[in-house]
């Protein structure tokens, strides 16, 4: 009985939400652009390449493809994806940029346990915001006879277990995509 009208409360304050949202989009001021207003560009992100063998492609050991990676997130995770991907210099220098090649990915999120409702600066509603922070790694085979489904169930399962208890609190893997 408690759930009976619990889509039409639920309506009115999507309603809302609605309405902020529209005020949002007919504000100008919202909608202006740097090339408009100026500003200054933030701190990029420390990028190196890391290689990978592709799942899609026939295993050959020296075919390497190459990808970007935040610095320290790659670090972080790289045990925890079984070392999937190679970092060194000479592996690098092998690696070819593949076009409409991206690898297969581990996403965790780590972290503290506490969460607040903040409320959305367009449509002013409140939603859990959960203290911590993201970080992935690609990865890719280490032999021919390798499964992408498998190996990627086998990482997101170390990721869960792995690193300090219960640092890891969600933890996703997205497919390796080529284009064909």
């Amino acid at each position: 009985m408690g759930l009976k009208y619990s889509n039409i409360k639920k309506a009115a304050e999507y309603q809302e939400g609605l309405g902020n949202y529209i005020k949002y989009l007919r504000n100008e001021e919202n909608n202006r652009s740097k090339r408009l207003t100026g500003g200054s560009r933030t701190s990029r992100r420390d990028l190196t390449t890391v290689v990978v063998h592709p799942f899609a492609l026939d295993f050959d050991a020296d075919f390497w493809v190459s990808s970007k990676v935040n610095r320290t997130q790659v670090a972080a995770l790289k045990t925890l994806v079984n070392n999937r991907f190679a970092d060194a210099a000479a592996s690098v220098a092998q690696g070819i940029s593949l076009a409409g090649f991206k690898p297969a990915r581990l996403t965790t999120f780590r972290g503290s346990g506490n969460a607040t409702y903040e409320p959305s600066k367009i449509t002013k509603l409140y939603y859990l915001k959960y203290e911590g922070e993201t970080q992935s790694a690609p990865f890719g085979a280490n032999t021919a006879a390798e499964e992408e489904t498998e190996i990627a169930r086998t990482i997101k399962a170390a990721a869960k277990t792995g690193g300090t208890a219960g640092s890891i609190r969600r933890a996703s893997v997205s497919s390796e995509r080529v284009r064909v």
